[in-house]
């Protein structure tokens, strides 16, 4: 599964009691909220949009007040960790004309979201012969991944800098009042 943590290190207790520790708290909760928030709309933002419905599935949740994960859920959740790393080739030939029953195409798990995209990008007249094509050369071939929770980590650790900043900067602002 392809997932982003967003940790809140702790730095000792600056506030052991008292309404400091509240709004040091409420700020940090604000703060991370708002990280795995910025991250899960850019994650949704950068995924191909053939996906279909995956972007759908794309969350940010704060798990404990120190733990935020953006993670994509749901029933497509499954063909995520191939988008970001990518396909290796399988070689062809013998497998295609098993799985597939030559253009018979029978059944089989990985052809039926290829012929989904296909319908979806292309649109062809011979939809399934299109699709055919398509399968053998990923499996010839494979593909590159997207990379896309990768590329992002950096963009989110830059989130998470300047919404911390900003929520701590009001806290210092009401404690000064």
């Amino acid at each position: 599964m392809a997932f982003i943590k967003v940790k809140v290190l702790k730095r000792g207790n600056i506030f052991k009691r008292g309404i400091e520790r509240k709004l040091f708290i409420g700020a940090n909760n604000r703060a991370l909220k708002r990280t795995v928030d910025a991250g899960a709309k850019l994650i949704k933002r950068e995924l191909p949009k053939a996906t279909g419905d995956l972007a759908q599935g794309v969350r940010g949740r704060v798990k404990s007040p120190r733990l935020g994960i953006i993670q994509v859920e749901g029933p497509r959740a499954d063909i995520m960790p191939i988008i970001e790393r990518g396909r290796r080739p399988t070689g062809g030939g013998g497998f295609l004309a098993r799985t597939l029953r030559g253009l018979g195409l029978g059944s089989s798990k990985s052809f039926e979201p290829i012929k989904a995209w296909v319908r979806l990008v292309i649109n062809p007249k011979n939809l399934n012969q299109v699709a055919f094509l398509v399968f053998r050369k990923i499996h010839r071939e494979g593909f590159e991944g997207k990379h896309i929770f990768k590329r992002s980590r950096p963009r989110i650790g830059r989130f998470a800098r300047r919404f911390f900043r900003e929520e701590y900067r009001k806290v210092a602002r009401e404690l000064n009042r």
